[in-house]
This record gives structure tokens, sequence and C-alpha cells, in this order.
């Protein structure tokens, strides 16, 4: 250690974490140049790439990923001593919400990531499509679809999410590249509302709004409406159809070979995950620790336009 600048090292952390030296530069309250040099003396020290740049942003290699493992881990041990001497709570029970689907198909196949990482931290999920009283439901955190900006609440953007149709492999070569292949097969929607404060119905919108900019004749569809956006998802699993659906919700059937997306068509909709915690939460180090994680995981999970050549 004696060769390695600590500092440098919890540079390199904050910009995996963001996976962006500008928003990490803010955090630490340093310049960007600051923390690009660190980095590149880190990278020189262990004659290995940390960080690949490419149009404007970056990505961690595999030997980035698994120093920014090792420091977080570290800095968690650190962290955690502080808030010993300094009697700050990183431990307990934390009760985050979400919606059922993006719990089922999204969060809840990581919560063991989680747990790993913050084993102090006993999570758990709570699922609503519905606003939270914060005041009453001891809930710490939600993830929300279209929050709406609250003077008393902290909202956070996450991602955007995208519309995009998918089916297993065999379905979807048998339509192929002939968009009047749809017809011949049952399309998997989502009938339930996924509201937003405002009691907007966002997969509905989203869901036409798509069906539209493939200029398909609803007349001839074999629509198949289901009441979970998680159900359209695990039914094309099945081969039932194919899923007119999230991005988010596929996204790790689609990386792991179990699904396809079909026609390469993919939609961006007035669709964004937010955090959301009162302000009075915002020093909860419990909760500081998942939103960490959060941003984190969502960095590493597969973009849309990664699933095209």
């Amino acid at each position: 250690m004696n060769h390695y600048s600590l500092n440098g090292l919890r540079m390199f952390n904050a910009a995996a974490r963001h996976l962006s030296f500008s928003a990490s530069a803010a955090e630490l309250n340093v310049s960007q140049a600051a923390v690009s040099q660190q980095i590149r003396r880190l990278e020189h020290q262990l004659n290995v790439k940390l960080f690949v740049r490419e149009s404007g942003r970056v990505t961690l290699t595999a030997a980035g990923k698994e120093l920014a493992d090792a420091t977080d881990a570290a800095l968690f041990r650190i962290n955690k001593a502080f808030s010993k001497i300094t009697q700050t709570d990183v431990s307990g029970n934390l009760t985050i919400s979400t919606l059922s689907s993006f719990a089922t198909k999204w969060l809840i196949p990581r919560v063991a990531q989680f747990e790993s990482a913050h084993p102090s931290i006993s999570l758990s999920i709570h699922t609503s499509e519905y606003k939270v009283d914060f005041s009453t439901s001891g809930i710490d955190g939600a993830i929300r679809l279209g929050a709406k900006e609250d003077a008393e609440l902290c909202t956070e953007p996450l991602f955007r999410d995208t519309m995009c149709l998918v089916a297993l492999p065999e379905r979807a070569r048998s339509i192929g590249t002939d968009i009047e292949n749809l017809y011949n097969h049952p399309l998997l929607v989502d009938d339930t509302p996924n509201l937003s404060e405002q009691m907007i119905d966002l997969t509905s919108l989203a869901t036409n709004k798509a069906i539209d900019a493939l200029e398909l004749d609803r007349s001839k569809l074999m629509i198949e409406k289901h009441s979970s956006s998680a159900t359209v998802v695990l039914s094309a699993l099945a081969n039932k159809g194919v899923a007119l659906t999230r991005f988010s919700l596929c996204m790790d059937d689609v990386k792991a070979g179990k699904l396809d997306i079909i026609l390469n068509f993919t939609l961006s909709a007035d669709m964004e995950y937010s955090m959301v915690y009162p302000r009075e939460n915002s020093q909860c180090e419990k909760l500081k620790a998942f939103r960490v994680w959060l941003r984190r995981e969502l960095a590493m999970s597969p973009s849309i336009w990664n699933m095209f050549p």
C-alpha cells in the first residue's frame, strides 16, 4: 500500500460508482482534472486499464469492476468503523417500496448482492403502484415510475425506460424482419394501470405509442392482456407470444439469451424511474448505502443499445 495513493483509490471508487468523472469530482469537491489524474496514475501503477473511455462516457473494465468491488468492501468497513465511533447507524432494517414488476424482474434477483455487500442491513421489499405515506408506513425510500416533484421529498432520477418487443429465440426467428408476421402471434401487453402520482397510466400510454410507431393495424392484432408487466415477460418466456414490454423487465433475460429483441424495435418512452425518500432521510446511512448500490447496479446493467450488432 506504500506505493498506492489512498486518495486515488477514494477517487477511483467515486468514479466507479457514478461512471462519471465529473459527477465523482462534484461529490468529492475536487476538479474533474484531479480525478482523471489520480485514475491515470493508478492505472499506470497497476499497469491495467480500469475504465474504457468512449463517446463521452466511461465504463468499467473487468479489472476495474474487481477493484471497485474490493474498494467498496474496504470503504464499507472503514465507514462502519467511523459510524461506530460517531454513533451513526449503518445497520438495522431498511424497507424499500417499488412496483411489483420491477421488484420481480430486476430488484429481487439482485437483493442477495446487496445483502452480501451490506450484511448488517436487513433489506425488505414492499410492492405498491401508489404514492407512499412515509410518515406512517415505516418505508424508508421508494423506487417509482413517473414520480412527481414534492417539496418534502428528495427525488433522484435513476433511468428512463424503453419499450421493446421480445420473444423466445425460435419465435423471434419465425418472425424475422417482416413486421407483417407479428399478426400471426399473440401480442402480450400489460393492461393494469402503472400509475404515477398524477394517476396517468404510463404503461398503457407507452404501449399505444409503440403500436402506433410500429404502424400496426390493431384490428389484425391478437392482443392478450395481462394484469402485471412481470407476467407479460414471464408469458413470453413460456412461449405464449410476443411481449411488448419495458426493457428494464426483460434485460436480464435478453442478456442471458432467453429472449430476443424482435425487429430491432425500441421506443424511448416518458417513463423515468426515480428514487424517492423524505428529505429527513437524506443523511440516513442505511439508505445512502442502498442508493449507492442501486446506482452501481443500474450502471452495470445491460443497455438496450448494446443488444444490437
